[in-house]
């Protein structure tokens, strides 16, 4: 079992688990839905579980005065945050995801209204791409914005593309997809893959794996959050 196995390697393991030659020369080229397969066992396996190895803290955005919207850190998935803080008269405070209506009301960037620090951000698609908003307008340039979560897993497209997820994990969910419905191998192949996932998890936990740091060092105050106080600086 290991991380970091190649998508030659997947589909030639696979091929083996499902009894198939292992050689396109021998039998119908089944490279293609294997692949598509593969993918999709991968996207349920990464969705099912906040993996400690895919964790990983992104680098600070600077806000920039009267700016609304900022460019997502390289792999970020904004529905998998786990954590955003707000850096404000040098410490960090935890600010929530969630902008709506009531919130314009306060401070209404429209109007270009400002104020410090930003209490609130979101995700808003900007015409071209997603982009995340804050709120209120900051009124300075003293203020970062910092994610933690986990990131992005690509599609496995080439050969030598590595998989993110436990290569024998990955093997028995697509076989167990792939296998007949009326086969008792199906059954044994989901019900291993489900004792190898149940197992994954707990040594996950248990294990200590450490968050991937992008960019700078965390600072030590991140790692224990003051009560947030706000102090408001009128508009």
């Amino acid at each position: 079992m290991a991380r970091g196995t190649t998508l030659r390697q997947l589909i030639s393991d696979l091929r083996d688990e499902l009894r198939r030659a292992n050689s396109p020369a021998a039998s119908p080229d089944d490279t293609a839905s294997l692949r598509a397969t593969i993918n999709h066992v991968i996207a349920v396996i990464y969705a099912a579980n906040d993996w400690p190895f895919l964790q990983c803290v992104y680098p600070k955005i600077k806000m920039n005065a009267g700016q609304r919207y900022y460019d997502m850190p390289e792999g970020m998935n904004p529905d998998r945050v786990l954590k955003s803080i707000v850096y404000w008269s040098g410490d960090p405070h935890p600010i929530e995801r969630g902008i709506d209506f009531s919130d314009y009301a306060g401070y209404d960037p429209e109007d270009n209204e400002r104020t410090s620090p930003i209490c609130k951000w979101d995700v808003r698609f900007t015409g071209e791409r997603d982009q995340v908003e804050v709120w209120p307008l900051p009124d300075d340039t003293e203020q970062y914005l910092r994610f933690e979560g986990i990131q992005k897993v690509k599609r496995l497209v080439a050969d030598d593309d590595i998989c993110p997820l436990d290569d024998t994990l990955v093997v028995l969910y697509a076989a167990a997809e792939l296998a007949p419905n009326d086969s008792a191998d199906k059954d044994a192949k989901q019900a291993m893959a489900r004792e190898l996932l149940r197992q994954l998890k707990v040594r996950a936990v248990s294990g200590g794996e450490k968050r991937y740091q992008m960019g700078l060092g965390t600072s030590s105050k991140e790692t224990n959050l003051r009560a947030r106080s706000t102090v408001r600086i009128g508009r």
